[in-house]
C-alpha cells in the first residue's frame, strides 16, 4: 500500500504520488529484490524493470486479500517463476478472480476467502487461453 510505502522512507502519500517513479528508483537501489507496490494500478518492480497490472478492483480493498495475493506470489515462486515473473503473474491472476467476483456480485462485501476460491478458475483460464 502506498501509506505503508511511504512509512519505510518517511515520504508522504502525496509525495509519494507526485515523484512515484524516481522514489521507486531510489528505494531499489537501497533495497534488492522484488517490490509489489498495491497501488492503482498494482506495481511489480524489479532490476530497473516494472510492470504495471490493470487487473482487480476495490473489491480487494478488503481484510486477508494482501495475504491471498502474498500466496499466490509465494506459490508460483514455488513452482520455479523467477520473483518478478512470480509477482506479475500473481498480482494478474489475483485481480483477474476479483474481476470475475465483481461480474458476479459486486465488489461490496467480497471477502479473501471468496477470491481464493475463485483463483484455480482463472488460472485454468489462463493456461487454456481462455481468459
Amino acid at each position: 500500500h502506498l501509506g505503508e510505502f511511504g512509512k519505510i522512507g518517511a515520504q508522504s502519500t502525496l509525495e509519494l504520488k507526485d515523484n512515484f517513479i524516481s522514489i521507486i528508483e531510489e528505494f531499489m537501489v537501497q533495497y534488492e529484490g522484488t517490490l509489489v507496490l498495491k497501488t492503482t494500478p498494482v506495481s511489480v518492480v524489479h532490476n530497473g524493470q516494472g510492470s504495471l497490472n490493470t487487473s482487480g478492483n476495490q473489491g480487494l480493498a478488503s481484510a486477508g486479500t494482501g495475504d491471498v495475493l502474498a500466496g499466490c506470489i509465494g506459490s508460483f515462486m514455488a513452482q520455479g517463476l523467477a520473483p518478478f515473473d512470480a509477482g506479475k503473474l500473481g498480482v494478474f491472476i489475483h485481480g483477474k478472480a476479483a474481476d470475475s467476483l465483481m461480474v458476479q456480485t459486486g465488489y461490496r462485501g467480497m471477502t479473501a476467502t471468496e477470491v481464493i476460491n475463485k483463483i484455480p478458475t482463472v488460472i485454468r483460464q489462463y493456461e487454456t487461453g481462455s481468459l
